[in-house]
Protein backbone atom coordinates (compact mmCIF):
# COMPACT_ATOMS: atom_id res chain seq x y z
CA UNK A 1 0.00 0.00 0.00
CA UNK A 2 3.17 2.62 -0.26
CA UNK A 3 1.96 4.30 -3.47
CA UNK A 4 -1.84 4.50 -2.27
CA UNK A 5 -1.96 7.83 0.17
CA UNK A 6 -5.84 7.34 0.10
CA UNK A 7 -7.55 10.88 1.30
CA UNK A 8 -5.20 13.57 1.43
CA UNK A 9 -6.22 16.56 3.53
CA UNK A 10 -5.20 20.09 0.99
CA UNK A 11 -6.73 23.09 3.28
CA UNK A 12 -9.15 23.59 5.99
CA UNK A 13 -9.15 22.71 9.74
CA UNK A 14 -7.02 19.49 10.95
CA UNK A 15 -9.81 18.92 13.78
CA UNK A 16 -6.65 16.10 14.83
CA UNK A 17 -8.42 14.31 17.59
CA UNK A 18 -6.70 10.95 19.31
CA UNK A 19 -8.88 8.09 19.55
CA UNK A 20 -8.64 4.30 20.97
CA UNK A 21 -8.09 1.62 17.86
CA UNK A 22 -10.85 -1.22 18.15
CA UNK A 23 -9.44 -5.08 18.83
CA UNK A 24 -8.37 -6.02 15.60
CA UNK A 25 -8.97 -3.79 12.97
CA UNK A 26 -7.54 -3.01 10.10
CA UNK A 27 -7.44 0.23 8.40
CA UNK A 28 -4.61 2.28 6.72
CA UNK A 29 -3.80 6.30 6.60
CA UNK A 30 -5.63 8.27 4.48
CA UNK A 31 -8.73 5.58 4.90
CA UNK A 32 -12.18 6.95 6.94
CA UNK A 33 -13.01 5.60 9.88
CA UNK A 34 -15.51 5.19 12.09
CA UNK A 35 -16.39 5.56 15.74
CA UNK A 36 -18.14 2.44 17.56
CA UNK A 37 -18.26 2.52 21.59
CA UNK A 38 -15.67 5.49 21.13
CA UNK A 39 -13.17 3.34 19.22
CA UNK A 40 -12.08 3.58 16.01
CA UNK A 41 -13.18 1.31 13.44
CA UNK A 42 -12.81 0.00 9.67
CA UNK A 43 -15.82 1.09 7.59
CA UNK A 44 -17.35 -0.91 4.92
CA UNK A 45 -17.68 1.14 1.54
CA UNK A 46 -21.68 1.58 2.74
CA UNK A 47 -20.97 3.39 5.39
CA UNK A 48 -20.38 6.80 3.94
CA UNK A 49 -22.90 8.61 6.86
CA UNK A 50 -20.77 7.28 9.38
CA UNK A 51 -17.66 8.35 8.58
CA UNK A 52 -15.80 10.10 11.41
CA UNK A 53 -12.70 11.31 9.72
CA UNK A 54 -10.08 9.82 7.87
CA UNK A 55 -7.20 7.73 9.71
CA UNK A 56 -3.59 9.75 9.82
CA UNK A 57 -1.85 6.09 10.52
CA UNK A 58 -2.00 2.39 9.76
CA UNK A 59 -4.20 0.28 12.50
CA UNK A 60 -1.98 -1.93 14.89
CA UNK A 61 -4.39 -4.90 13.97
CA UNK A 62 -4.41 -6.09 17.70
CA UNK A 63 -5.95 -5.95 20.92
CA UNK A 64 -3.88 -2.78 22.35
CA UNK A 65 -6.12 -0.50 22.27
CA UNK A 66 -3.32 2.37 21.25
CA UNK A 67 -4.65 5.83 20.36
CA UNK A 68 -5.37 6.83 16.91
CA UNK A 69 -5.13 10.16 15.55
CA UNK A 70 -8.14 10.82 12.94
CA UNK A 71 -8.71 14.77 10.86
CA UNK A 72 -12.46 14.42 12.02
CA UNK A 73 -14.01 15.76 8.59
CA UNK A 74 -15.73 18.80 8.54
CA UNK A 75 -17.01 20.72 5.28
CA UNK A 76 -14.42 22.95 5.21
CA UNK A 77 -12.06 20.83 4.68
CA UNK A 78 -10.76 20.21 0.78
CA UNK A 79 -9.16 16.52 0.39
CA UNK A 80 -7.58 14.78 -2.87
CA UNK A 81 -8.75 11.80 -3.64
CA UNK A 82 -8.68 8.87 -6.07
CA UNK A 83 -11.27 7.82 -8.82
CA UNK A 84 -12.42 4.37 -9.19
CA UNK A 85 -10.93 2.50 -11.79
CA UNK A 86 -13.36 2.12 -14.52
CA UNK A 87 -15.20 5.14 -13.50
CA UNK A 88 -16.55 7.46 -16.04
CA UNK A 89 -13.75 10.22 -15.40
CA UNK A 90 -12.58 10.97 -18.80
CA UNK A 91 -14.39 13.92 -19.63
CA UNK A 92 -15.85 17.56 -18.09
CA UNK A 93 -19.14 15.90 -18.92
CA UNK A 94 -18.72 12.91 -17.27
CA UNK A 95 -17.81 14.33 -14.02
CA UNK A 96 -20.65 16.85 -12.59
CA UNK A 97 -18.45 19.49 -10.46
CA UNK A 98 -20.55 19.98 -7.52
CA UNK A 99 -22.13 16.77 -7.47
CA UNK A 100 -22.02 13.93 -4.71
CA UNK A 101 -20.29 10.68 -5.59
CA UNK A 102 -20.35 7.53 -3.50
CA UNK A 103 -17.40 6.24 -1.65
CA UNK A 104 -15.93 2.73 -2.94
CA UNK A 105 -13.98 0.14 -0.95
CA UNK A 106 -12.02 -2.11 -3.11
CA UNK A 107 -9.18 -4.45 -1.85
CA UNK A 108 -8.22 -2.01 1.01
CA UNK A 109 -8.24 0.53 -1.45
CA UNK A 110 -11.50 3.82 -0.73
CA UNK A 111 -11.58 5.77 -4.23
CA UNK A 112 -14.55 7.92 -5.30
CA UNK A 113 -17.01 5.84 -7.65
CA UNK A 114 -17.64 8.44 -10.78
CA UNK A 115 -20.38 6.31 -11.60
CA UNK A 116 -22.65 6.21 -8.28
CA UNK A 117 -24.31 9.27 -6.87
CA UNK A 118 -24.20 9.33 -2.96
CA UNK A 119 -27.01 9.64 -1.14
CA UNK A 120 -28.04 13.10 -1.30
CA UNK A 121 -25.96 15.25 1.23
CA UNK A 122 -23.36 12.59 1.76
CA UNK A 123 -20.36 10.93 -0.35
CA UNK A 124 -17.61 13.15 -1.87
CA UNK A 125 -18.83 16.71 -3.46
CA UNK A 126 -16.23 16.75 -6.84
CA UNK A 127 -14.97 20.64 -6.75
CA UNK A 128 -12.04 19.86 -9.50
CA UNK A 129 -9.75 17.23 -11.10
CA UNK A 130 -6.30 17.60 -13.18
CA UNK A 131 -7.57 17.36 -16.29
CA UNK A 132 -3.83 15.80 -17.34
CA UNK A 133 -5.17 12.87 -15.19
CA UNK A 134 -8.61 12.22 -15.83
CA UNK A 135 -8.56 10.03 -18.20
CA UNK A 136 -6.36 7.84 -15.91
CA UNK A 137 -7.68 5.05 -13.46
CA UNK A 138 -7.00 6.85 -10.29
CA UNK A 139 -7.07 10.22 -11.95
CA UNK A 140 -6.98 12.80 -8.79
CA UNK A 141 -9.91 14.74 -7.78
CA UNK A 142 -10.22 17.64 -5.42
CA UNK A 143 -12.91 18.07 -3.13
CA UNK A 144 -14.80 17.92 0.50
CA UNK A 145 -16.92 15.58 2.28
CA UNK A 146 -20.75 16.35 2.18
CA UNK A 147 -22.18 17.89 5.03
CA UNK A 148 -24.39 15.11 6.28
CA UNK A 149 -21.04 12.75 5.76
CA UNK A 150 -19.27 14.68 8.72
CA UNK A 151 -21.32 13.21 11.50
CA UNK A 152 -23.49 16.21 12.62
CA UNK A 153 -20.18 18.25 12.80
CA UNK A 154 -21.13 21.45 10.74
CA UNK A 155 -18.32 24.31 10.85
Amino acid sequence: MAHYKGFVKKSGPDNLTAFPEADSETFYAGQPVGLTSGQVVALSDAAEADILGISTRDSNNDTNNYDCDVYVITPEQRWEAEMKAGATDDTPADIDIGAGYKLDLTSSHWTIDGDTAATEGCGFVIEGYNSDQSAVDGGKVFGRFGRLACLGVEG
